[in-house]
């Protein structure tokens, strides 16, 4: 496999890294995203928890 140096050296790296940067942020924003969701779900789930124990209390 023959690999041409000149054109190798002369290709431009920064719209590559660009795009990985993008890539990169687009994960962290879906993952941060997940994490929030699935927070919120915990706080709904304990606030009819503590709804629950606190009508079975008034009872």
């Amino acid at each position: 496999m023959a690999v041409d140096l000149i054109r190798l050296q002369s290709y431009d790296a920064s719209p590559l890294q660009q795009l990985d940067q993008q890539f990169g942020d687009a994960i962290r924003h879906e993952h941060s995203e997940r994490r929030r969701k699935i927070e919120e779900r915990k706080q709904r789930k304990l606030k009819k928890r503590k709804q629950k124990r606190r009508r079975s209390q008034d009872d």
